[in-house]
């Protein structure tokens, strides 16, 4: 018997939430909401969502790393006003990609675990 956490207790959490992340844009990731719901599918079906991910994540790096190439092959030597700034938001992607291609490996690992564990064929 699996136990869920209580409504009372998950509201709670999900108000501390929005207070502390009042001041922030709302993250709407629909891969996250259907792990969420997660125990109602096929663990196969969630597997294939979260490489899928994995996949994007990757080719977006590939795509950041040529675009940093460029600018510093065609930037280098010249004093250009605002090159930094664009090298230092293409670190942003560049970081947020890998921490969710991370997240992505860890996730995966978890769901092969729990897809063996229930014995749900594929």
């Amino acid at each position: 018997m699996q136990r869920h956490c209580g409504t009372k207790a998950f509201l709670s959490i999900i108000g501390h939430l929005q207070r502390h992340t009042a001041e922030r844009p709302t993250l709407r990731i629909e891969l996250l909401l259907k792990l969420f719901f997660g125990h109602l599918v096929p663990a196969q079906n969630l597997i294939q969502k979260v490489e899928d991910e994995k996949r994007f994540c990757e080719r977006t790096l590939e795509t950041f790393d040529q675009i940093e190439h460029h600018v510093k092959s065609v930037t280098s030597g010249k004093k250009l006003t605002g090159v930094h700034y664009w090298l230092i938001t293409l670190r942003y992607g560049q970081h947020s990609y890998k921490a969710v291609r991370t997240w992505c490996e860890e996730t995966l690992e978890i769901l092969k675990k729990s897809d063996e564990m229930t014995g749900e064929k594929k």
